[in-house]
């Protein structure tokens, strides 16, 4: 099969996933309004809604499709070109093949997750809330929607923009600049690069939404935005170069999952 009809049917299947993401997205953003701003705040959200909320649920949708398919397509030329195996998604779409997890990977991609969400709901609880008064107003709560939330946006878009696209995006471009051909094998330092600057671009996207949330932007806060944000974009990293791109999704999808399932209720 050809490079780009692998690139396309790979792009396409995460992209059907990504767009289940949309529609858990909105409505945990949403409550998420009420719990950190109360319900007066919640109100006038919805009531300045342009538009019906389940139409704006249904164009969310549609539009984290499009970005996926769009980002996963480029995605898979970059990751190819940079050295990344994707022979998982490549043999799931390709009739005739089985696409295969490895125990022991899915063991390390398990437990990488699980020391995500303890270091990122562990730090809050034990740190972070001492120091930052806005923190103590409210205390998460298992909540369903963010689960499912966490799983598809969190596990399969972030890791299609932050994995695929951008840290092979930056992988390839330092390749390009020091003149590797296709197909070369790269120095360690580059994927390292890869890594953490992936990660540290992940973070950054968050600060608006910490300034919002905060009204500010502190010293603590800007160490806390990049350390819950980047840590664990760091795991998944180096899971999607050693690994592949399926057990770096694992991964953030088990950080969600024991997030809501073990470490909200066990220090809540």
């Amino acid at each position: 099969m050809k490079t780009s009809q692998l690139g396309f049917r790979i792009s396409l299947f995460l992209a059907t996933i990504c767009l289940l993401a949309g529609f858990f997205v909105v409505p945990y953003q949403i409550e998420s309004i009420k719990t950190f701003f109360g319900v007066e705040e919640y109100e006038k959200v919805m009531d300045s809604l342009q538009m019906p909320f389940p139409l704006l649920i249904l164009l969310t949708s549609l539009q984290v499709f499009v970005v996926s398919l769009i980002l996963g397509f480029t995605g898979y030329y970059l990751a190819k070109s940079a050295g990344f195996r994707l022979v998982f998604f490549e043999n799931l779409v390709t009739r005739g093949k089985k696409a295969v997890l490895n125990a022991n990977s899915v063991l390390l991609a398990a437990g990488l997750g699980i020391l995500s969400g303890l270091i990122i709901q562990g730090s809050d609880r034990f740190f972070f809330m001492k120091h930052i008064p806005k923190l103590q107003e409210s205390s998460p709560e298992f909540d369903v929607i963010g689960l499912l939330a966490g799983i598809f946006y969190g596990g399969i878009l972030e890791e299609v923009m932050m994995r695929l696209f951008v840290m092979s995006l930056l992988v390839w471009v330092i390749m390009k600049v020091l003149r590797y051909p296709n197909g070369t094998p790269l120095p360690t330092w580059v994927y390292w690069s890869g890594i953490i600057l992936a990660a540290g671009v992940f973070a950054a996207g968050h600060l608006p939404a910490t300034e919002q949330l905060f009204g500010e932007i502190t010293s603590i806060l800007l160490f806390r935005c990049f350390l819950l944000n980047g840590i664990a974009g760091i795991f998944f990293g180096y899971l999607y170069w050693k690994k592949g791109l399926e057990y770096s999704m694992i991964s953030h999808m088990i950080s969600h999952i024991s997030a809501q399932l073990l470490f909200i209720p066990l220090f809540y």
